[in-house]
């Protein structure tokens, strides 16, 4: 599967710092936020989802703004062209790329009043496909890991998401439903199994870490047993069957950098108190 990674980012990050007297940052704001572009250009004939929103004051209730109306382009460094359309508010979608490792491309986003964002041209890389994804058990749950290597040596850099999902079964079942349609009173019959079972019930989620990982100071581009998940003792995602969809990508090392950057600011937020909010705007564009 090819896939290339390609950034144009604006992320709020909150810190919180214990102390007795809240401090208001200074900070310039914009009237409309700043734009944040996220997304994977995938160089195969996967489909390619490029979400743009805008930011929002941290003392804003609303929801985050979606960018609407906007011209979504891959150039190449060939003078090629592919728009993406737009195909649910602030997200740009196209069916397949087709990218040719021969080329560098960028994206470019003209907004709808006028505005360009332009990334730097970038080469498309090969992401080679996952070895295995294993499992194993601690004294605080079970560690979900992925096992991958490229034998020519050219990823270095690997990057992983997920979804998840698994079922769980109700400790007691109902065998009886309540039916206004039913006549005479009361209202209440037997369920018409299956199509009326409510024991049974799948959940699902998706990764919420930064999963990545680099062989750069290894003798060999090969990735061994990488923690993705780790699932506690008594979690219900272990009471009857889970799966896991996970996706591996390939990518440079500034996105490399860029990722282990925001993993260190996250690393800072946990030993803070909720006293005082801190905030930091970081851009960041490859």
């Amino acid at each position: 599967m090819s896939k290339q990674l390609l950034y144009v980012l604006t992320i709020l990050v909150f810190m919180v710092i214990g102390c007795k007297d809240r401090y208001f940052p200074q900070y310039e704001a914009t009237d409309r936020g700043y734009l944040v572009v996220e997304g994977v250009l995938n160089a195969g004939n996967e489909a390619t989802n490029i979400n743009i929103s805008r930011t929002y004051p941290i003392e804003s209730a609303g929801r985050k703004p979606l960018e609407q109306g906007a011209l979504v382009t891959v150039e190449g460094n060939d003078n090629s062209i592919q728009t993406l359309a737009m195909t649910s508010p602030g997200v740009y979608s196209h069916i397949g790329l087709g990218l040719s490792q021969n080329i560098e491309y960028r994206l470019r986003i003209r907004t709808g009043e006028g505005k360009e964002y332009l990334s730097d041209f970038v080469k498309v890389k090969i992401t080679p496909p996952i070895d295995s994804v294993g499992f194993n058990s601690t004294d605080k749950g079970i560690n979900v890991y992925v096992n991958t290597h490229d034998p020519a040596n050219n990823t270095i850099y690997y990057r992983w998401d997920f979804d998840e999902a698994w079922e769980i079964n109700s400790l007691y079942s109902s065998v009886i439903i309540y039916d206004k349609n039913v006549s005479p009173p009361p209202p209440i019959r037997d369920r018409i199994f299956p199509d009326e079972q409510i024991t049974r019930c799948w959940r699902y989620g998706i990764s919420n870490n930064l999963l990545f990982a680099s062989s750069a100071k290894l003798t060999a581009d090969v990735i061994h047993e990488k923690p993705l998940l780790l699932i506690p003792n008594g979690d219900e995602k272990l009471s009857v069957l889970y799966s896991m969809m996970l996706r591996q990508y390939s990518m440079d090392k500034k996105a490399y950098e860029f990722f282990d950057l925001m993993k260190k600011i996250q690393s800072r937020l946990a030993p803070f108190s909720t006293h005082c909010l801190l905030k930091y705007a970081v851009i960041f564009n490859v």
